[in-house]
């Protein structure tokens, strides 16, 4: 008899707490949150990515004289930055296995890159920071 009564206190503390759970408003609100985060997310294209405008402003006066005396020398490379398994060589985003001019991108280290040509394998390392810049952090 102890038993039966005892099932059933529980039973009927499960279906009030049900029914508690489904009218409780707040608990129906986190319900919906969590079903739109479950819905998949779809961002944008490698191809609309690759449209888009490079956010950085430059400084056009230096950047033009700095380029009019490397065209000088002739054809150049120069890495400006490393991220995600993507360098940034002469201001374009390549990864791993583009063509960048008769080399392939190989390799994407840390903070160098290696093309690959048939004829010759090129090194570019990102610039030293310069002594006058001083990040602190706390």
């Amino acid at each position: 008899m102890g038993n039966k009564l005892l099932i059933l206190v529980v039973a009927a503390s499960v279906i009030c707490g049900f029914a508690f759970a489904q009218s409780d408003p707040e608990l129906q609100k986190i319900d919906t949150l969590i079903e739109k985060i479950k819905i998949k997310r779809v961002g944008i294209s490698n191809d609309e990515i690759k449209k888009l405008k490079d956010p950085f402003y430059y400084d056009k006066e230096f950047r033009t004289e700095r380029l009019k005396k490397i065209r000088k020398r002739g054809r150049y490379y120069r890495l400006y930055a490393v991220f995600n398994d993507k360098a940034k060589i002469n201001g374009k985003w390549y990864k791993k296995g583009s063509k960048i001019g008769p080399y392939r991108l190989a390799k994407i280290c840390g903070n160098c890159v290696k093309l690959v040509s048939p004829k010759r394998v090129l090194t570019l390392y990102i610039p030293k920071k310069s002594k006058k810049i001083k990040i602190i952090g706390k």
